[in-house]
Parts: C-alpha cells; sequence; structure tokens
C-alpha cells in the first residue's frame, strides 16, 4: 500500500527483506513491558530501517516522505486491529509493545495464509485484465505534414500539465519524436543543448519522485486516441518528447487520462471534433495544393513560421 500511495516501484526483494525486518521487530513482544518513550523509540528505529531496506534513501526530502506514508499505513491497520480487539474481544489475539499475536495453529496460519493469498491473486488478474484492455490505445499524431500511428497507454500516472499554456501534456518516446519532428529539433533534445530548440517549442516541468526536470514540448495539429470502445481526437494537443525508447507495454506514447476522463461520454463532443476535424483537412488539402511545388523542407518551415506566428498573437492576447 505504501508503494501504491507514494508512487514508486520497490524490488520484490526488497519488500521481501523489508517484511522481514517487520517480522524482527515483531520478536518484541516477548520483550518485558517496554515504557512509552522506548516503544514510540523502537517503532520509529524499525520503520526507518524498513523505509531505508524498501525504497532506499535518494535525498531527505523524499526519505521523510515515504518514512511519513509507511508510518501511516502502518498507524491504519494497527488502528483497524485495535478496533476488533476492542469491540469483539477475540479470544487468541494478543496485543504486546504494540505488537499483535495470533494464537492459532500453525496448520490453520498456512491453510489461512494460501486461501488469502490465492483470492487477492484471482481478484488482481482480474482487475489488470480489465484495466489493462482500458488502459490500451491507439494514436495517430499529426505535425505539419508528418502523421505517425504509434501504440500508447491512456495513463492515470501521467499527469503532467503544461507550465505556460495549462495543457494536459501527453508524452512520446524519442523514436516516434525522430519520426514525427524535424531532425534540427530531433537533434538538439539528444544533445541535451535545449536552449537551441525550435521557436514552436519549449520546455515544462516534470515533477517525478526522484526530483524535477524540464521536457521539450510542442503542440500537434491533431492528436487522435481510439481506445477500446471510444475515440477522441485532441486539436492543438500538447505533446512532450521523452529520451526513452519505450515505455511500459510497449508503449510509444503515454496519453493524459485527464484528457480521457474530461471528454469521455459526449456525443456533442465527438460531433464537434469530427466536423472540425473536417475542417482541418479541408485546410490542409488546400494547403498542399498551394505548396505542392515547394520541397518538402521548405512547405514544412512554411508551417510552422505560419504556427509561431498564430501562437505569438495567442500569447499576446492571453
Amino acid at each position: 500500500m505504501s508503494k501504491k500511495l507514494c508512487g514508486v516501484q520497490a524490488k520484490t526483494f526488497r519488500v521481501l527483506l523489508g517484511s522481514a525486518m517487520g517480522g524482527v521487530y515483531s520478536l518484541s513482544i516477548f520483550l518485558p513491558e517496554l515504557n512509552s518513550f522506548l516503544s514510540f523509540s523502537l517503532r520509529v528505529v524499525f520503520l526507518g530501517l524498513v523505509t531505508l531496506i524498501v525504497f532506499g534513501f535518494g535525498y531527505i526530502k523524499r526519505f521523510i516522505r515515504q518514512f511519513a506514508v509507511l508510518s501511516a499505513v502502518s498507524f491504519l491497520f494497527a488502528g483497524l486491529l485495535m478496533g476488533v480487539w476492542l469491540l469483539f474481544k477475540p479470544h487468541g489475539l494478543l496485543i504486546k509493545n504494540g505488537s499483535f499475536y495470533f494464537d492459532v495453529s500453525f496448520l490453520t496460519l498456512v491453510l489461512s495464509a494460501a486461501a488469502l493469498y490465492a483470492a487477492v491473486w484471482l481478484f488482481n488478474r482480474i482487475a489488470q485484465r480489465r484495466s489493462s484492455e482500458a488502459a490500451y490505445c491507439r494514436a495517430e499524431i499529426t505535425f505539419g505534414e508528418k502523421l505517425v500511428s504509434v501504440n500508447g497507454v491512456v495513463d492515470t500516472g501521467n499527469t503532467l500539465t503544461d507550465s505556460f499554456t495549462g495543457k494536459k501534456v501527453s508524452v512520446i518516446d524519442f523514436s516516434t519524436a525522430l519520426r514525427l519532428l524535424p531532425p534540427s529539433a530531433a537533434s538538439c533534445i539528444l544533445s541535451g543543448e535545449l536552449e537551441k530548440l525550435p521557436k514552436y517549442m519549449h520546455l515544462t516541468v516534470l515533477n517525478t519522485v526522484s526530483g524535477e526536470s524540464l521536457l521539450p514540448v510542442f503542440n500537434a495539429d491533431l492528436l487522435k486516441v481510439k481506445t477500446h470502445d471510444t475515440a477522441f481526437d485532441f486539436e492543438n494537443a500538447a505533446v512532450a518528447v521523452s529520451l526513452q525508447e519505450n515505455f511500459s507495454k510497449n508503449a510509444s506514447i503515454l496519453i493524459n487520462a485527464d484528457l480521457i476522463t474530461e471528454n469521455i461520454g459526449g456525443e456533442e463532443y465527438a460531433k464537434k471534433n469530427n466536423s472540425k476535424g473536417k475542417r482541418m483537412a479541408e485546410s490542409k488539402e488546400k494547403q498542399r495544393s498551394t505548396l505542392h511545388k515547394r520541397s518538402a523542407d521548405s512547405a514544412c518551415s512554411f508551417e510552422l513560421t505560419a504556427r509561431d506566428g498564430n501562437n505569438a498573437e495567442n500569447r499576446a492576447r492571453r
């Protein structure tokens, strides 16, 4: 539960070692009755050790946050057991030095644990299957004259918002960016020379558990997202570029889940987007007919320059 609340990954062997350390603390039930100060100090020390083993240290702010979450979860479960003990006074439940002891036979303990594990495993399998079906999607990104179609995931963990425009930001991997962006922009991102980014790109702040970083962002002309049961069109969608090559589940784009949840289930929205898409296609067809004699590079630069002007005009209006 602490892993989920902290939004971090911890390796299985670390979790097992942390659980073993918790088991060592439970032996305090065999100690003489401890005074409040010693009991509290012992718990703080062992909670700190478990936090360190499972999550690592990182930096002080991160460690304190994870320690606080683990403490809160421990208090929650201890409070539930204390409530059961006070209300029902079950036979065979003993509390001493902050540890709980269940007086049950070894066979009963093993069989109960196995049954509970099987039930939790089955529930997780069903839940993961349903969430995976809902999370998978197909995305089409249009930028200038280029259109890229990739597999994606509607990522509830992606809450990235553009620092400048307030738009919800989806994230593409670098291989997708190479197919979509002009070589000059991709080269700046790869080399880390972000100050040389083209005018149609800017930086936004990405906050993670490990700290802050900057991601280059551009506005895609059109982002189409098709989930297992619904399709959405987003014009001028904010898209950030990550240097990572592939995200989880072989996804090349992490769709900001808020884009979907804010627009889900609206027939009027779909109709509006369809009509916008048609107008956009007609507009692009006119542009192509006007620019067909130009080279691909000059056409691309013409469109990007026009877009820069529109963006500057919109920012001035705001």
